[in-house]
């Protein structure tokens, strides 16, 4: 494999369909050939969902696909020291560095698609053997079919602060800090 992409959710309806649907867009056919899609799924055992992950169409377009438990840790699983699981996101982060097969990875989040170019600056990361973050919107009633966002409202409390730093015209790479490394 030449690439992982490591997708993360904690949740019973991640909406994996959207972000399924939007790499198949983004992703050329030869590229997503060498591609590991890792779902790491705090319910991946579950009754019932190991057949839900194996529903969703393009599966087959990827090199490898793999749908994983989140490790236990002292938040989440089996030996947990808390009284109910916990989200710990570097937790489901780590388990997908586990599996990962690839040298050159990128990581989603659930209930996310990504926007038609995504592909182009993951490739740039690699041809620059960089870091490469990027920024997120939190929007409200999304319609996704077939990785393309048809409609949705704007979620005031849900604008990445970094996205001061971008604009129609700023679209390329540029050096940030390192408190730039977080996610939604």
């Amino acid at each position: 494999m030449r690439y992982s992409i490591i997708y993360i959710t904690n949740r019973p309806e991640p909406l994996l369909h959207w972000t399924i649907g939007s790499l198949v867009r983004d992703i050329p056919s030869e590229d997503i050939a060498q591609t590991q899609l890792i779902v790491v799924d705090r319910i991946a055992h579950n009754d019932g969902r190991p057949e839900w992950f194996k529903e969703h169409k393009h599966l087959d377009k990827f090199g490898e696909v793999t749908h994983v438990p989140v490790k236990s840790n002292v938040w989440a699983g089996k030996w947990r020291l808390t009284p109910v699981d916990y989200f710990a996101a570097s937790n489901f982060r780590n388990t997908g560095l586990l599996h990962a097969r690839a040298e050159h990875i990128a990581f989603i989040d659930d209930l996310s698609y990504v926007c038609p170019g995504w592909w182009d600056h993951v490739k740039q990361s690699e041809a620059e053997q960089a870091i490469f973050l990027g920024t997120y919107e939190k929007r409200k009633h999304m319609c996704v079919e077939d990785g393309v966002l048809l409609g949705s409202e704007q979620h005031q409390a849900g604008i990445d602060t970094r996205m001061q730093q971008v604009s129609a015209h700023n679209t390329e790479p540029f050096a940030c800090a390192g408190s730039w490394m977080y996610g939604c």
